[in-house]
């Protein structure tokens, strides 16, 4: 007889407990479960932090740097040391910075990728640092690597810094603004000697309106000489003509102010050509010129002359008249006594000792700026008086620029095309008698002014004959 097969809904609300009943929970097995659940947390914490702490044993690279990846799309992070601070090629305005530590925000460094490429170390710097330290131990360590990323501003690379940046600047023109530059020029290194190739140089400071009328005549004067001159030209700011590339008056005109005749503007203006003539460190003579000047010997003989004389040469009389004493004012009392005021020639020649002490000057200079006026001009008064008070002995007490004033009133004697002769020229080379070195010697005038530009022609026919050049 056939069996009846019962339906299986019948057994359907069995089914729960069955699926409960085929497994056994005894306690042991929960508390194995757990244990095996805790020991895979431990595991991949304790991974975790090794794998950030090797990350970030670069030479304390900030935690805020994301992961290390391929070099791909790299893009300069650039170091400012001074500030402490990084910045990238494509930093955003409004990117953060934790100036407590120097740490950028992922805001300010704003890059995909990062990389790290060891370079050679400098001056002995150590790569070392202490513990937790993100001050002067993490931008120390920025001394002796480059970072690089990736960023839409596309592929460039910035180099380092090398001795010669510091040394011997590329440009005349620079960004700074006339506080900074002098506090930049009056840096002194405290180690003795130079950590590289030094030839002592003549710095030619130029004080012009505009044009450098008789430039073919200093060309021919530079000419071969190279690495033994450097050359600065202060012009009005509203000059903008161009010069030639091969010209050794290219590129070496430095950012200037309008100036006029009398006012201490002259004055900050010739201060301005020795502070840029100082941050090349290889300047070592500094002689202020005129587009109105020429030299009157051939540059070696004008160059072994003064790298090796033992003075500077600054003008320096006591004139007890209205044109010396005369200008002095009271209110001046305070930092310079009468009897310590001078006047000079304006054209002077100094040595970088000389020349640093002019620049970092806070004492007479805000005096002058401050009650040399009207009929006061500081650029005949102020140098003189700084030399006579603190550093007479430093100076031979003349000048080598050669002027006419036999003719009398405020402005020497000009010399137009007419007026330039060999006779002329040979009075100006050999006229004098001086003092060099404890010797006397009839080289005394090594520049000679005013020579008006149509002088140009002869001076360019007699040169040769006469200035042996």
């Amino acid at each position: 007889m056939e069996k009846i097969k019962k339906p299986d809904h019948q057994h359907q609300g069995d089914e729960p407990f069955q699926f409960l009943m085929k497994y056994q929970w005894y306690p042991s097995s929960l508390l194995s479960y757990f244990l095996l659940f805790a020991l895979g947390i431990t595991v991949g914490v304790i991974a975790s932090f090794h794998i950030s702490s090797y990350l970030s044993s670069f030479d304390q690279i900030p935690s805020t740097f994301p992961s290390l990846a391929p070099e791909t799309n790299r893009s300069v992070l650039r170091i400012d040391h001074d500030a402490g601070r990084l910045n990238s090629s494509r930093a955003a305005s409004t990117g953060g910075c934790n100036c407590a530590t120097g740490v950028a925000s992922n805001q300010e460094l704003d890059m995909n990728y990062y990389s790290l490429s060891s370079v050679p170390l400098k001056n002995n710097d150590t790569r070392n640092s202490t513990a937790g330290g993100h001050d002067s131990d993490y931008n120390r360590s920025f001394d002796s690597y480059e970072f690089m990323g990736g960023g839409a501003s596309g592929i460039e690379k910035e180099e380092l810094i090398g001795i010669e940046d510091w040394v011997e600047p590329r440009s005349a023109m620079h960004n700074m603004t006339d506080d900074e530059l002098l506090w930049r020029a009056s840096l002194v290194p405290k180690v003795g000697g130079y950590p590289y190739k030094r030839v002592p140089k003549v710095a030619f400071l130029f004080l012009t309106r505009g044009p450098l009328p008789l430039a073919p005549l200093w060309e021919r004067f530079f000419k071969g000489h190279e690495g033994k001159f450097s050359i600065y030209v202060h012009t009005h700011p509203s000059y903008n003509e161009t010069v030639a590339e091969e010209s050794v008056f290219h590129g070496r005109r430095i950012p200037s102010k309008e100036c006029g005749w009398g006012s201490i503007s002259l004055l900050e203006a010739e201060r301005r050509l020795l502070a840029n003539a100082l941050l090349d460190f290889s300047n070592e003579r500094f002689v202020l010129l005129s587009e109105a000047c020429i030299p009157l010997f051939p540059f070696a003989t004008i160059y072994d002359y003064l790298i090796n004389s033992r003075h500077s040469f600054v003008n320096v009389v006591d004139e007890p008249g209205p044109c010396g004493r005369g200008r002095y004012s009271n209110l001046m009392r305070t930092a310079i006594k009468p009897q310590e005021w001078r006047k000079g020639s304006q054209w002077f020649e100094m040595d970088r000792k000389l020349a640093l002490e002019v620049v970092s000057d806070q004492k007479f200079f805000p005096v002058f700026k401050k009650y040399c006026r009207h009929s006061c001009y500081p650029d005949e008064h102020y140098i003189p008086t700084l030399v006579n008070v603190k550093f007479g002995r430093w100076s031979a007490n003349r000048s080598v620029t050669w002027v006419d004033w036999s003719k009398g009133g405020a402005h020497p004697a000009r010399f137009y095309r007419w007026d330039v002769t060999m006779d002329v020229l040979r009075k100006m080379r050999d006229g004098s008698r001086c003092m060099y070195n404890g010797n006397e010697t009839s080289v005394c005038n090594l520049f000679a002014r005013k020579m008006l530009p149509n002088s140009l022609v002869r001076l360019l026919n007699f040169g040769p004959k006469v200035l042996g050049f």
